[in-house]
């Protein structure tokens, strides 16, 4: 930025103090400095600049809201900030300058949003669900699964979540924003039913699992819905396996051939107590 140095008319002394912000270049703290000019970019994207000469310091003063001390051993590695501003007429605009520190956050997002889906479908409440599943398949086998309008199946998980990868960075290319506020929903395990992508989907995970026991067809259903709640039931196509569960009901209930958790999920015990209820 040879500019900022030659379209300024002059450099004057100067040593009295000011009360405006003011911070010191250190090339070992760019990212420091280029934070606190693109913060003058977010309030507007042009302004008045003056260069003042201090002893061995030269003092770059953003209208009234921003000086910056460099050495003058460090000029040269500060000027090298601006090398895409357009400076003129003791002005500088950095438009540039926030333009590139938008596209780096949407660079740093993008790099983020794979772990943190891999990381929210492996933990609660997700991860319970999956649980559960698995202890139906380990008692009662699989005869097949169909997808209950989930948007990540339990038997095409993987391809699932590539899809849904992909298609987050489909709906929301270039919107940092809502891609910001995704993040933090799936972080936080807060509710996605906002975002506009998850419209056409009832849950977020889960399946229905279909199985045969000893001749009794039955069906497990374990979704997650877009609150991260989880919700269970077994469909039982047996009267007298029904009316066997009934004389316990220890931590379940049961209206007509459907049997359902008294809290969110079956207890470990339930699987046993129907295993043997056959």
């Amino acid at each position: 930025m040879y500019a900022l140095s030659t379209n300024l008319e002059n450099i004057d002394d100067v040593s009295e103090e000011t009360s405006m912000d003011s911070i010191s270049f250190l090339p070992s703290e760019l990212g420091k400095t280029k934070k606190a000019i693109v913060s003058l970019a977010t309030q507007m994207p042009e302004w008045n600049i003056e260069i003042l000469e201090d002893n061995d310091v030269k003092r770059v003063v953003f209208g009234e809201s921003l000086t910056i001390n460099v050495g003058n051993e460090d000029w040269e590695a500060f000027l090298n900030i601006f090398d895409n501003c357009c400076v003129a007429n003791n002005k500088v605009n950095l438009t540039s300058m926030l333009c590139e520190a938008v596209n780096d956050e949407m660079d740093d997002l993008l790099k983020n949003l794979k772990p943190q889906l891999i990381k929210t479908f492996t933990e609660n409440p997700l991860d319970e669900a999956q649980l559960d599943i698995n202890r139906w398949k380990t008692r009662f086998s699989v005869d097949k699964y169909k997808n209950n309008d989930c948007l990540v199946s339990y038997q095409s998980k993987n391809n699932d979540l590539r899809k849904l990868y992909n298609g987050i960075l489909k709906f929301y290319k270039g919107d940092k924003g809502n891609l910001e506020m995704l993040t933090d929903a799936l972080e936080g395990k807060t509710s996605l039913a906002s975002f506009r992508m998850f419209n056409d989907f009832k849950y977020l995970y889960g399946t229905r699992v279909f199985s045969r026991f000893h001749g009794i067809k039955m069906i497990l259903e374990v979704t997650v819905d877009l609150e991260f709640n989880i919700a269970e039931t077994v469909y039982i196509d047996d009267q007298d396996v029904l009316d066997t569960l009934g004389e316990t009901k220890a931590g379940y209930k049961i209206k007509g051939n459907v049997v359902f958790p008294k809290g969110q999920r079956f207890n470990e015990s339930f699987y046993r107590i129907l295993e043997n209820s056959i």
